[in-house]
C-alpha cells in the first residue's frame, strides 16, 4: 500500500472513531483550517497532527493507524459510502413496507438509512432510521436532505444562499455550518420519514 492510500485509510479511521463525516469537520476537531488539513494530507504531515491529537485525548492510536478494512459496514446498497449511516436494502421496520410505499413514497424512490454518528443530534440520533425520497430533490430552506459530497452520502440540513452557494448545517452545535458551491454537491433526496429509536 502506498503512502497516499495509507493516509487516506488513517483519515477514514479517524473520522469513524470520532464520528465526523467530512474533512472540514475533522479539521475542526484537530484545530486546523480545512485548507491546512488538505495541504497536510497531500504532503504527508497530517499523520503527525492526528497522532498528537489522539495521544492528547487518550485515544488508542493503533485503532486509527491499523483499523482493518474488514470492520467497515458490509450492507451498503448504493455505490457511494454513507457516513450518515448504513444504507440498507432489507430493514426490519416497525411499519409495513406497503404502508410506506402508499403513504410516503414509492418503493423505487426509497433509500433507507440507519443513522450513525452525532452530527445531526438532537434531530437524528444513533440508531434512528430515516427514509429518503429520491423523487424530492428541490431544495427547501432548512429541509433535511441526503447529499453526496466527494463520493460520501450525508444527511444534512440545507439552506440556499446567494451566488450559487449552499449552507450545509449540522444540528449538533459542536459542528460548524459551512457554505459550499451548489455544483459540488448532489441532492440524493429529501428525508421523508424519521423513525426514532426510543430505547437506548
Amino acid at each position: 500500500m502506498g503512502c497516499r492510500e495509507k493516509i487516506d485509510d488513517i483519515v477514514g479511521n479517524f473520522k469513524k472513531i470520532t464520528h465526523v463525516n467530512t474533512n472540514k469537520e475533522a479539521a475542526q476537531l484537530l484545530g486546523i483550517s480545512d485548507r491546512d488539513f488538505s495541504n497536510r494530507k497531500r504532503t504527508g504531515t497530517l499523520f503527525r497532527i492526528i497522532v498528537e491529537w489522539a495521544a492528547n485525548k487518550g485515544l488508542n492510536i493503533n485503532e486509527i493507524v491499523y483499523k482493518e478494512d474488514s470492520e467497515q459496514e458490509e450492507d451498503i446498497a448504493e455505490p457511494s459510502e454513507s457516513k450518515a449511516g448504513r444504507i440498507q436494502k432489507d430493514v426490519d421496520l416497525p411499519i409495513s413496507k406497503e404502508w410506506l410505499s402508499r403513504e410516503i413514497t414509492a418503493a423505487e424512490n426509497q433509500i433507507i438509512i440507519t443513522i450513525s454518528g452525532n452530527s445531526m443530534e438532537p434531530s437524528l440520533r444513533e440508531g434512528d432510521i430515516v427514509v429518503i425520497d429520491k423523487g424530492r430533490t428541490e431544495i427547501q430552506d432548512g429541509g433535511l436532505f441526503a447529499v453526496r459530497m466527494d463520493g460520501t452520502l450525508l444527511i444534512k440540513r440545507l439552506s440556499p444562499r446567494p451566488g450559487e452557494k449552499m449552507k450545509v448545517i449540522s444540528d449538533n452545535r459542536e459542528y460548524d455550518s459551512y457554505e459550499i458551491d451548489r455544483s459540488s454537491i448532489e441532492i440524493a433526496g429529501q428525508v421523508a420519514l424519521i423513525i426514532k429509536k426510543l430505547i437506548k
